[in-house]
């Protein structure tokens, strides 16, 4: 065993020189006695190294240390110490051994009973657990049967064992009526059995109640409806109320992550930032502390800083050194280091749930085509039921299995999972996949919609106002064609983007203005068919203009056939040159009942990274990458993609794929961006999106990037992009062996980038 942090190093020499003294060699009765002496020595300064272990919540160690205490005084109070922590371990068998191994005069004390209370309660054996808690009370310890209670509660509610866990919960509360943390374990159990009504109900207490509860009580009560708010998709809500619970407390540690979590999903990231400043010097040897330090600084690629953190973390506790290296190493760019850091953790001696979720999803999102996803399903399915309740656990898990296209697997587990973890906003996008498998369109639609205002997603909710309204020139037309788009600085595309749309058939622009200052705005109001509309407000606030898009496209486009794309994206479709027009697709879409069509957002490049002087840079970008690989998502269109220039240069994958024409009505929503939407049936072929990130001044834009602060993580893709441009290993040539020479859409269906089907095939014959 490899251990890490001076703490542990400094309690092993502690543990070698103590049991060699008390087991030194020797004879008579002084030695005797100095043994005797040495051995209580030895003991104490074990039973303080457990103290510390348990203060950190460093159980493996704990454990550890506990057994070789018992091994040297074997008295009950040793043995039940050692149950004790073997319980909260998960080790049943072995605490009921020990417990059964202690003097019947000692069956009545009131540490023994605690962990027999929580031994049958994760037995399921309630009645018998309840009857411990009794006798708690009957001797005299009232205020650690509630305490007890709610760790007995825990256990069940971390098994998914919601019924008797409510139950336990409530026989309980009718024993400690006012007992605030319980009332928050019964928040948890109504919620997580699909009783989300009187979830709320019972979390709904006025806060000069939830004030004048004791600290253990209130943070129990608090993370409790904290969690709530999560689970359900309330964003914000769960961000602000974590935020003013932090502000009063410091240190109820538990919240950070549930503020962090939310932070990054509302694009709220500065304000997290601003909460994690206001830990002091005083927090410096607290665990918690300086992991949520740790972590926030690797999400704003601070690294520097997140690196000598976690040298400080090092000495405090090995299993949250290993976690947050784990993730500092998944956000740096060599698979090696994350590798290496997730092995660490595999020989570490602690519980494997989190890093192997954290590793899972790295491996879904950044490394599915070398064989991540069996790979990471492989980890995942020895860990999985030791996280019942954990929903993100869960959603990895059938994410893999969807993956794979082991649908019928991923549909039996959902199945089998308690109701209200089934309704969990993460999990909710699963079971609606499931209903358009089955070919229910409309339900899946009207599903779609219930997630949306029921989870206040953001693609309704994001804190923006809408953009104002600059020049409207739009008339009312049947039949049109409409384009939506949201810009900033994109003057040195516009000509090229209306140009492209305008031939392929588009009838009018719907763009919002996000402050441009290059000239683009004034620009774009000199066109006769485009709309313009302008927001200077937060791009990242928006939900990355989501909002904005999403309402002018219910205002205008409802009814039509609609695009919805960046200013460096330009549209292409199998067979289009062969003289396929998008009319021919729109009405092959209309006779086949498609509401959708997906596509892959092909980056396109040019041989150097500075086209010479004089050379059209759209044409200068004519090389492609054919190394895409695409697997089965739970979003709409039900794809996601990854490859291309970008993931070779940055060494992470991006969401390469869109859905950029939808038939709009009132129910059709984009969810995030024009990546996912809500569900619509989708063609039978697939398009592509040539995507002209690398035209022109890359460099500046991606330095304007980082500079707005409006993306997230700190830009992090950005500064990556970045780098690898920068690498010397990178060259002034952007060709690899996976670069192709674009000559139209066909060299796309070619390479099986771009999908056609036997029927379109057929229906542009007939139409020639």
């Amino acid at each position: 065993m490899i251990w890490f942090g001076s703490h542990k190093n400094d309690l092993e020499n502690v543990l070698s020189k103590l049991e060699g003294l008390a087991f030194s060699s020797g004879s008579g009765a002084d030695l005797d006695l100095a043994t005797v002496i040495a051995r209580e020595r030895s003991a104490r300064s074990l039973t303080r190294a457990i103290d510390h272990a348990l203060h950190y919540g460093d159980h493996p160690w704990a454990k550890r240390i506990a057994e070789r205490l018992h091994e040297l005084r074997p008295d009950w109070l040793s043995t039940l110490r050692l149950a004790s922590i073997l319980v909260e371990c998960g080790d049943l068998d072995r605490t009921e051994t020990l417990l059964a191994s202690i003097p019947r005069h000692y069956y009545d004390n009131p540490f023994r009973l605690q962990i027999m209370a929580a031994l049958r309660a994760r037995q399921g054996r309630i009645k018998e657990a309840l009857y411990l808690h009794d006798e708690l009370i009957d001797t005299g310890g009232h205020a650690d049967s509630a305490a007890t209670g709610q760790r007995s509660i825990e256990d069940l509610l971390s098994r998914a064992l919601f019924a008797p866990a409510f139950k336990l919960c409530e026989e309980l509360r009718q024993r400690h009526p006012d007992e605030l943390g319980l009332r928050g374990m019964g928040v948890r159990c109504l919620f997580y059995e699909g009783q989300t009504k009187n979830a709320r109900e019972l979390a709904d207490l006025p806060e000069e109640i939830v004030a004048r509860a004791s600290i253990r009580e209130r943070r129990t009560f608090i993370h409790a409806k904290a969690e709530m708010f999560s689970e359900s998709g309330w964003i914000h809500e769960c961000f602000e109320f974590s935020r003013d619970a932090i502000l009063d407390d410091p240190t109820h540690w538990s919240l950070y992550w549930l503020a962090s979590e939310c932070a990054s999903a509302g694009r709220r990231e500065q304000e997290y930032g601003d909460i994690v400043s206001r830990l002091t010097a005083e927090h410096d040897k607290v665990v918690e502390a300086v992991a949520i330090q740790s972590y926030w600084y690797v999400d704003q690629n601070r690294i520097d800083e997140a690196e000598k953190i976690l040298s400080r973390l090092r000495t405090l506790s090995i299993p949250r050194f290993l976690e947050a290296r784990l993730y500092l190493a998944i956000h740096s760019r060599d698979a090696k280091d994350i590798d290496d850091a997730y092995m660490a953790c595999l020989e570490g001696d602690i519980p494997l749930a989190g890093p192997t979720i954290t590793y899972g999803f790295h491996l879904y999102y950044f490394d599915g085509a070398s064989g991540g996803i069996e790979r990471a399903l492989e980890l995942l399915e020895p860990v999985i039921y030791s996280a019942a309740t954990c929903a993100p656990a869960w959603l990895l898990y059938m994410r893999l299995l969807i993956a794979l296209d082991r649908i019928e697997e991923a549909a039996t587990c959902l199945e089998g999972l308690p109701a209200g973890l089934q309704k969990t906003a993460r999990l909710r996008p699963i079971a609606l996949f499931f209903i358009a498998e089955r070919g229910e369109h409309k339900a899946a639609r009207r599903g779609w919609i219930e997630h949306i205002q029921s989870s206040r997603h953001e693609c309704i909710n994001a804190r923006s106002s809408y953009p104002e309204t600059l020049r409207l020139q739009y008339r009312e037309s049947p039949g049109a064609v409409l384009l939506f788009a949201v810009v900033y600085n994109g003057l040195e595309f516009t000509d090229w983007f209306l140009k492209h749309y305008r031939e392929l058939g588009v009838d009018h622009f719907f763009i919002t203005d996000n402050g441009s200052t290059d000239g683009t705005r004034e620009r774009l109001l000199q066109e006769p068919d485009v709309s313009v509309f302008g927001n200077s407000g937060s791009f990242a606030s928006s939900a990355c203009g989501l909002l904005w898009t999403n309402h002018l496209m219910q205002r205008f486009g409802v009814g039509h056939w609609c695009f919805h794309v960046d200013i460096d994206e330009g549209f292409v479709f199998p067979g289009q040159e062969h003289g396929r027009s998008l009319m021919d697709l729109l009405a092959y879409m209309e006779e086949k009942r498609f509401g959708a069509v997906r596509s892959l957002m092909l980056d396109m490049y040019p041989g150097q990274l500075q086209a010479e002087t004089g050379t059209d840079p759209f044409d200068a970008c004519c090389h492609f990458d054919v190394d895409y690989h695409c697997m089965r998502s739970e979003f709409p269109p039900y794809e996601f993609m990854q490859g291309g220039l970008r993931q070779r240069m940055t060494g992470r994958a991006v969401m390469m794929n869109k859905s950029p024409l939808v038939r709009m009505s009132a129910d059709v929503w984009y969810t995030v961006n024009n990546h996912y939407h809500t569900h619509l049936p989708v063609a039978d072929i697939s398009t592509a999106l040539l995507h002209y990130k690398f035209v022109g001044n890359i460099t500046g834009r991606i330095d304007e990037a980082i500079e707005r602060k409006e993306h997230a993580m700190g830009a992090r893709f950005y500064r990556l992009l970045r780098d690898g441009l920068n690498t010397p290993e990178q060259g002034p040539s952007l060709l690899s062996r996976f670069s192709h020479r674009y000559n139209g859409p066909g060299d796309l269906v070619a390479h099986g980038l771009m999908k056609s089907s036997a029927e379109w095939d057929e229906f542009s014959t007939c139409m020639d």
